[in-house]
């Protein structure tokens, strides 16, 4: 009977380190920066943090990004000045519950400002049901699907003339119905490829996707190269469907 509870007591700890520990905390961080003179004078800064919290059957999700560009430009005058061409910001914070190994139930809430978007700031919350189709290795491949609900200010226009009548800023809430893909898988020892897509259906279609590529330079230290694209099936005057961002950024795991 002693030594049947001698082996048991060696085995507790050993299974236990054998099993797989999720760490509390990880994430990535990311920075890019373009300085360009002489010539050519133009900025970029491309920031971004995405945190991920892991406890009990909660995956929990904090994210934060940013653009900034400006360039050169000559007025009627022919004197050169700085142009913000691009100012835009993002925070999504989402809870998971997992019930199963494959299935959980979501929650999250995204805020935007995009000064060259259209729109003064953005609001969106969603939840619903997520399902992890597949898992193989590093292979995942995650759905949500969900109902949800977004607010957009819009900014005052015009300055009163004729040829361009003030028109006084509102805000649009509707319901939509919120999906998202998140596709991830090493393609080789050193390289992750990710791409992640994101869409809300309401009277309009707002739509997200981001396809990125990270190759491991040394340690935690890796170099990201991503395409994300915008798109919006109904834009305010004078603006276009879809927006384009690539970024190269230098990005940090922990």
């Amino acid at each position: 009977m002693k030594r049947t509870l001698i082996a048991a007591a060696l085995m507790v700890p050993a299974m236990a380190m054998a099993e797989e520990v999720k760490p509390s905390f990880s994430g990535e961080a990311e920075l890019g920066a373009t300085i360009t003179s002489g010539n050519t004078k133009t900025t970029s800064v491309k920031g971004k943090i995405d945190v991920n919290h892991h406890i009990s059957n909660w995956d929990n999700q904090y994210l934060l990004e940013g653009l900034y560009k400006d360039d050169t430009q000559k007025d009627e005058n022919d004197v050169e000045q700085r142009v913000k061409t691009a100012e835009n910001y993002r925070a999504l914070v989402q809870g998971n519950y997992r019930f199963t190994e494959t299935n959980y139930l979501f929650i999250n809430g995204t805020y935007e400002v995009d000064e060259f978007g259209g729109y003064d700031w953005r609001g969106k919350g969603s939840a619903g049901y997520g399902h992890r189709f597949y898992e193989n290795g590093s292979t995942i491949l995650d759905v949500e699907i969900g109902p949800g609900y977004v607010t957009t200010q819009y900014p005052a226009k015009g300055d009163g003339t004729a040829d361009n009548p003030f028109i006084e800023s509102r805000r649009d809430q509707e319901w939509v119905a919120h999906g998202k893909l998140n596709f991830s898988t090493d393609i080789s020892d050193s390289a992750t490829f990710k791409q992640l897509f994101i869409v809300d259906a309401g009277n309009r279609v707002d739509a997200r996707s981001e396809t990125s590529i990270s190759a491991s330079l040394v340690g935690s230290l890796a170099m990201k190269v991503a395409v994300v694209v915008k798109y919006n099936s109904d834009p305010e005057p004078t603006f276009k469907n879809t927006d384009t961002e690539t970024n190269v950024t230098l990005l940090y795991k922990f």
